[in-house]
């Protein structure tokens, strides 16, 4: 398994470790989604990580998984949960002992000694009703899917998005123009106005023209996206972690309608 890194450096991954979106380098570096191109020989197709215990699983021998896990711990001794309980006591000798106290009187004295019979039993069990070593079996796996883990189902990343000025604009974008004050450059911020949000074309430029689309971000003074919307799934990018799959875009109803007709006009698309 490989990472093409956005620097164009390819790296090789130690799956022995694997999770949805970061990954350890063979050489001890770690890295995320977010500086990744694209996956190369995605080891995690058809397999998933014990909730449990860490381990990697394949798909279909989740049950010998847990069979092993539970062969090497399945004594109790040494156990957190391992508990002994008292289920009876009973008097097993007694004996008494009589004193003359310095004033004549007596002071009797009798010993018993007790027999405690004690029961192993597991406290886990009795509060969450099975033994801890079937906790491997109750977690259960976490497989990695196309829906969340983003370089199973785009291993290359997202197609670009190829555009001009012109396009932009008739797909609804104002063009005002921006010039950067520090090094004089100038380009044109491609946004509109949807409701109380704002939505911009995250533009790349060349010789100071529109190129390409990179993302669409979304923000009112409460929230913020960076949008893709392919194949009816909305994405937003995270900081570092790269592309997640959303549930829903949480905006409303009518923003977020919007929103999707104008991406798909840029990208051709039907709604």
């Amino acid at each position: 398994m490989k990472a093409v890194l956005k620097t164009g450096k390819t790296v090789d991954i130690n799956t022995s470790f694997l999770a949805n979106n970061q990954y350890n380098t063979v050489d001890g570096q770690r890295i995320f989604d977010g500086e990744i191109l694209a996956i190369i020989d995605d080891a995690r197709a058809g397999r998933g990580v014990c909730k449990y215990c860490g381990a990697i699983v394949n798909r279909g021998e989740e049950e010998k998984h847990f069979a092993e896990v539970e062969e090497k711990i399945k004594t109790c001794d040494g156990c957190f949960w391992d508990r002994k309980r008292c289920v009876c006591k009973k008097e097993i000798s007694s004996d008494t002992q009589v004193e003359e106290l310095p004033d004549g009187r007596f002071k009797e004295t009798r010993t018993v000694t007790t027999e405690y019979i004690m029961q192993p039993y597991c406290e886990h069990e009795a509060q969450y009703g099975h033994c801890a070593h079937e906790e491997c079996r109750s977690y259960g796996i976490n497989w990695f899917t196309p829906e969340n883990t983003f370089f199973l189902k785009y291993p290359n990343g997202f197609d670009e998005i190829q555009v001009d000025a012109e396009h932009l604009v008739k797909c609804g974008f104002e063009k005002p123009y921006t010039r950067n004050l520090d090094t004089g450059t100038a380009w044109w911020d491609f946004a509109k106005k949807i409701g109380s949000y704002s939505m911009e074309a995250a533009v790349e430029y060349a010789d100071g023209a529109p190129l390409r689309v990179e993302r669409f971000d979304l923000a009112n003074c409460r929230k913020r996206f960076s949008l893709r919307y392919e194949e009816g799934d909305w994405y937003s990018e995270e900081y570092r972690y790269g592309w997640r799959r959303l549930d829903k875009l949480d905006v409303p109803n009518d923003v977020r309608d919007a929103v999707k007709k104008i991406i798909c006009r840029v990208m051709n698309r039907e709604v």
